[in-house]
């Protein structure tokens, strides 16, 4: 198990890796663009 300790408790960091080629990549970041828009 890996622990996760953040430097700032109320924030996160969020790299996002993709394929311009990749038609699930786009169905992802549009998911999680809809997700983040849930949060202040």
């Amino acid at each position: 198990m890996t622990a996760f300790t953040a430097s700032s408790p109320d924030k996160l960091r969020v790299d996002i890796w993709s394929d311009i080629a990749c038609p699930w990549c786009y169905v992802g970041k549009r998911r999680f663009e809809t997700a983040l828009a849930d949060f202040p």
